[in-house]
């Protein structure tokens, strides 16, 4: 060491040019001052690094400023659909942070500490990425929802056939009620609708026989038994009608055809048994009787009926074995006085 402080001084004392084994002496200890062109290259390479690592750290230190100017100033931008291209050359979360100077000079800086809230949005690594929302739905959420336009369920067009039931089926429930005012023009729009409703057209005829209309349930049953002379139902209602009024003649027309038809209806043979005897066909009458009993012997009335045919036919003692036939059923007490008072008159006659 002594040495070369003592090559010093003998230098500084002769204040001119060392020679050149001088100068090669000095240069490979690394004392001597080199000029500036003739600089070693890992003296050079060694400052260039350093510069450019300054650089870098000025550049980073300036972008990072940038941003954050850019956060506090600018509005969050709305978050794009398409999912951000990932960007290589850009520091993330958790990574070193290197920029493009400090890696072309093969020197890697400390990473740089960055925090979730100052990464950029295009950062392109998301562990839990939000519900994306386009642009187009985030204007659609600012405007007012219309209000929905109230749906009408068309209404159902009935047919007349529909229509017509529907009254009759009212009809029938104001009856129930006691309406029979509401409930004949109920049946009288259903058969205006449909005419050949034979049960609309009899109930309706007795509605107005029980108000007193005899001549309108007349002719409703006559209009109705002229357009279906084959209807049984009507043909039937038109002959108790016609026997009401006493045109028995008329009635036993009406009835003999269905009789034929129906040879074995009891109900039948019992209405044309009291038609003949109206007509004083009291043989027939009594006939008629048997028949319909012996289809059914619990009807009172129609032994009552062949006590009163044979007895007109003068068979006492016939008609005083089907009086006490009546006797023994279920009758009202008008009938039942009634049988009692000839059961004891045949009675004595005959004693």
């Amino acid at each position: 060491m002594s040495l070369i402080n003592q090559m010093l001084r003998d230098l500084d004392a002769r204040r001119g040019p060392a020679s050149h084994v001088e100068a090669a002496a000095l240069q490979g200890m690394g004392l001597a001052d080199t000029p500036r062109f003739s600089l070693s290259p890992m003296v050079w390479r060694t400052g260039l690094a350093a510069g450019l690592v300054v650089a870098g750290m000025l550049f980073q230190f300036a972008y990072q400023s940038w941003q954050e100017q850019q956060d506090s100033h600018v509005p969050s931008p709305p978050v794009n659909t398409a999912l951000p291209e990932t960007r290589t050359d850009m520091p993330q979360p958790g990574q070193t942070a290197t920029t493009h100077a400090t890696q072309e000079a093969g020197i890697v800086t400390p990473p740089a500490k960055i925090s979730v809230a100052d990464t950029p949005v295009s950062t392109g690594l998301v562990s839990s990425p939000a519900p994306l929302v386009s642009n187009d739905v985030a204007a659609s959420e600012d405007k007012p929802t219309p209000e929905p336009t109230p749906v009408t369920a068309a209404k159902k067009v009935l047919t007349t056939e529909e229509t017509a039931q529907r009254h009759y089926n009212r009809a029938q429930g104001l009856l129930k009620n006691g309406n029979l005012h509401a409930a004949t023009v109920a049946l009288q729009s259903a058969l205006e609708l449909e005419p050949g409703r034979t049960d609309t057209r009899i109930q309706l005829a007795g509605l107005w026989l029980q108000q007193g209309l005899a001549d309108k349930a007349h002719g409703l049953l006559q209009s109705g038994y002229q357009t279906d002379p084959g209807s049984t139902p009507l043909a039937v209602a038109y002959t108790r009608l016609l026997a009401d009024r006493q045109e028995y003649a008329s009635a036993l027309e009406i009835l003999t055809p269905v009789l034929n038809k129906n040879g074995t209806s009891p109900d039948l043979l019992a209405l044309s048994a009291g038609i003949h005897y109206r007509l004083g066909q009291y043989r027939t009458s009594a006939n008629q009787y048997r028949a319909a009993l012996s289809l059914h012997p619990e009807q009172g009335v129609w032994w009552m009926g062949l006590g009163v045919s044979l007895e007109h036919d003068r068979k006492p003692a016939e008609a005083l074995a089907a009086y006490r036939k009546a006797q023994m059923t279920s009758l009202n007490l008008v009938l039942r006085k009634f049988i009692t008072g000839r059961i004891n008159a045949l009675s004595r006659n005959m004693d």
